[in-house]
């Protein structure tokens, strides 16, 4: 059953036309660290930069952070020419495709703040982007996030169903690029 299971997510289309089973071992990394600083960070102004793209801000308990922003991106991955990330999400949100659908994905990514975690895994992979490629492009480059809620997936279902994406707005990874350089202008 769960080998079942497995094929059917990796042979799952996402939005951009492929699926995980077509990723080939050098199109991918697994399981990427990353460290980045926080370099006198402003809640405040991070905050801001959420609101001006109609994203709900964070609770501000401390004025400032500063050290060190840690974490794992579950796969990065490249399909023809763009960088994608996945993180796979297990949560339980019913027992049919449908509920798996947009709407019911949109609502769990809010509930848990995965909104909050693409930008940040976003903006890690903009810094590692950057810094490993002189003619690294945003835009023409970066592909988008996805949220693979692993319970929903099946090439069978609806198109769509269990898959979230998203790709967050250059702009807004800039703004919040320069809230963790500790930039005093969101958008430089």
């Amino acid at each position: 059953m769960v080998t079942t299971w497995v094929r059917d997510v990796l042979a799952t289309k996402l939005t951009n036309g492929c699926s995980l089973n077509l990723i080939a071992n050098d199109q991918r990394i697994n399981e990427m660290a990353f460290t980045f600083p926080l370099e006198k960070m402003r809640l405040a102004r991070f905050n801001e930069a959420l609101s001006a793209f109609d994203i709900a801000p964070l609770p501000e308990q401390h004025s400032e952070l500063q050290g060190l922003m840690v974490g794992f991106i579950d796969l990065i991955f490249r399909w023809k020419g763009r960088y994608y990330i996945v993180d796979y999400k297990s949560n339980y949100l019913g027992d049919t495709p449908e509920q798996y659908g947009a709407e019911q994905l949109a609502a769990a990514m809010l509930e848990h703040r995965y909104d909050l975690q693409y930008l940040i895994y976003t903006l890690a992979l903009h810094r590692f982007l950057g810094s490993r490629m002189a003619d690294y492009d945003y835009e023409r480059l970066f592909g988008g996030a996805y949220y693979l809620f692993l319970r929903g997936m099946n090439p069978h279902y609806p198109a769509g169903s269990g898959v979230f994406a998203a790709r967050p707005p250059l702009e807004l990874i800039r703004r919040l690029d320069g809230c963790c350089r500790g930039e005093e202008v969101a958008d430089a």
